[in-house]
């Protein structure tokens, strides 16, 4: 046994015991740190990441407040760091950082979790009509049945999913009242399997563009519009490229917290019951300001010019019937299920 200093912690410990518990690339001195016995000179810091969610946004100013809970709780021992928008990186490429360990926390939609294709069920055009049903389906059974596809994976949700909102579309062409007014138009989206067959099934053309360049793209014309959150095309001033915005919310983007699962096992109970804790507060919170703000949202990016209109959404979902059976079939009945069982029969 020899001691050591790591990282700022003086420890007792075996090398070969210590590196057999943890994989190249998890962040070792936060296990350490945390650990009854040892000798805390620093805090640990860990960080959190997310290309989708903007130093602005209601997820960032909620999430930052039960960062600072978290590190009062812990007397300083624990400091969470959250870095927003393209600082660490494109989405997959901040998603292989955490599942290396490089990075410890990410918030991602369900959509952005590629390493696990249920996970995208969110994308289903014209499922949810409100909060309320989003919610209920993803608090309830199918929630929990999604979080258990990530047990056999390098990722651990915590707790609570964090609300996103509903997608709109906007673009540059026409307005959009009814799925032929989609027809031809080049749209920008997920890539996610359900919403690009969504756009297809309504007539659009699904366009690949990463976030970081969807301004350019849409004002040099490369794209006709984006499917995208209110929120994003206030704060990415997204609505000086476009005329156009219809209320479709033809999905609900739901933010799963995620955790290296190596770091995360290696945290004491007490520290995971903490983060857990002041996660799930802070959610609620985030879920309430995102539901509020939508109207207020709407507004303002009128005040900027677009033009705004509502659709009915009945009207889309009745032009979804085989585009709906396609993907039950690919989530399987069981899933679908718990969804019906909450909005009724889709297709």
């Amino acid at each position: 046994m020899k001691h050591r200093l790591v990282g700022g912690y003086r420890m007792k410990i075996a090398r070969r015991r210590f590196y057999g518990r943890f994989s190249r690339g998890t962040l070792l001195i936060g296990a350490a740190s945390l650990i009854p016995g040892v000798v805390r000179s620093a805090p640990l810091v860990l960080k959190a990441g997310s290309s989708a969610v903007q130093a602005a946004s209601s997820i960032a100013i909620r999430s930052n407040e039960a960062f600072s809970a978290i590190e009062r709780e812990t007397d300083g021992a624990l400091k969470i760091q959250l870095f927003t928008d393209d600082v660490l990186g494109s989405p997959e490429s901040v998603l292989n950082q955490v599942r290396t360990g490089a990075i410890q926390f990410l918030f991602s939609s369900g959509t952005g979790i590629s390493i696990k294709a249920h996970l995208a069920l969110e994308g289903v055009g014209f499922m949810f009509k409100n909060y309320q049903q989003n919610f209920t389906v993803y608090d309830g059974a199918l929630g929990r049945r999604l979080r258990a596809e990530l047990d056999d994976t390098e990722l651990a949700a915590v707790g609570r999913l964090w609300a996103g909102g509903p997608l709109v579309i906007c673009n540059s062409v026409r307005p959009i009242h009814v799925p032929d007014d989609l027809r031809g138009l080049k749209i920008r989206g997920s890539n996610a399997k359900p919403v690009r067959e969504l756009f297809s099934a309504l007539g659009a053309i699904p366009a690949s563009v990463s976030p970081g360049e969807v301004y350019m793209a849409a004002q040099t014309h490369l794209i006709d519009g984006f499917s995208s959150l209110l929120e994003v095309i206030e704060n990415g001033k997204l609505y000086e490229t476009q005329k156009y915005l219809a209320l479709t919310d033809h999905y609900w983007a739901n933010y799963f917290f995620l955790a290296n699962r190596s770091a995360w096992q290696a945290l004491p109970d007490k520290t995971k019951d903490i983060v857990t804790r002041n996660m799930d507060k802070a959610a609620l919170l985030q879920r309430r300001d995102d539901e509020e703000k939508q109207s207020v949202l709407a507004k303002r990016l009128a005040q900027q010019g677009l033009t705004l209109n509502a659709v009915d959404t009945n009207v889309f979902r009745a032009a979804l019937s085989q585009y709906y059976a396609t993907q039950k079939a690919y989530f399987g009945p069981d899933l679908w299920a718990m969804i019906e069982s909450v909005v009724g029969k889709l297709g």
